[in-house]
């Protein structure tokens, strides 16, 4: 008798605990009146940092505008758009659509997808089809100026190609295939088997068939 009244406190502690109303408080599940919270959502700043991180072989075409550019437009807006200032929005669908369709036969340059809700006015479409795209990489550009003669810049790998008359058909890594994975780089590139180590690569590459030991 005397324990229990010694460890009285505790036991009131663990009833407290394992009281009906109080279990809700020591567990991890949330209470059965409270509704479950939702997880956020993904942010605008996590699609921008994707965006952000793509690099520069996007898949655009080159466009150059053409020297007569604004005539052609203007030839253009005047067939469907006669009335239509150039600042003033384009509220009909059926012109603009008539209107970024010719342009297109007319330049060969579509407005992605991206851009059509920039596409509002007459001067839109033109500083649109006025803007040159460059779709090369800055190392490209570095290729294309005037280096210094100790810089040399080389954009392509130099591959082993067993057809090459230069080195005879002999690869410096005769037990090392060259095998291309990308589905990019096997439209420039193709894939090389291994030479086999043998009498006959032997033969070829070093001149003899048969190790040569000398004792001096």
């Amino acid at each position: 008798m005397a324990a229990l009244v010694k460890r009285e406190p505790l036991l009131r502690e663990i009833f407290s605990v394992l009281n009906v109303g109080n279990v809700a408080k020591y567990t991890s599940r949330p209470p059965k009146d409270r509704p479950p919270q939702k997880k956020p959502g993904p942010q605008i700043y996590h699609t921008q940092q994707k965006l952000e991180s793509r690099g520069y072989l996007r898949p655009l075409k080159a466009y150059q505008p053409p020297e007569n550019v604004e005539e052609q437009f203007e030839s253009i807006t005047f067939k469907y758009a006669k009335g239509l200032s150039s600042k003033s929005d384009i509220k009909e669908p059926l012109v603009k659509f008539q209107i970024l369709a010719e342009c297109y036969e007319a330049f060969q340059h579509s407005v992605p997808n991206s851009q059509l809700h920039r596409m509002n006015t007459i001067d839109d479409i033109l500083e649109f089809y006025k803007t040159p795209v460059d779709t090369l990489t800055p190392l490209e550009h570095l290729k294309n100026k005037d280096l210094p003669p100790n810089l040399h810049i080389q954009l392509n790998p130099k591959r082993f190609d067993p057809e090459d008359p230069i080195f005879g058909g002999i690869s410096a890594f005769p037990k090392d295939p060259t095998i291309v994975t990308d589905l990019r780089a096997k439209k420039k590139f193709k894939s090389t088997e291994a030479q086999n180590w043998t009498k006959d690569w032997r033969e070829k590459a070093l001149g003899y068939t048969k190790w040569e030991y000398r004792y001096y």
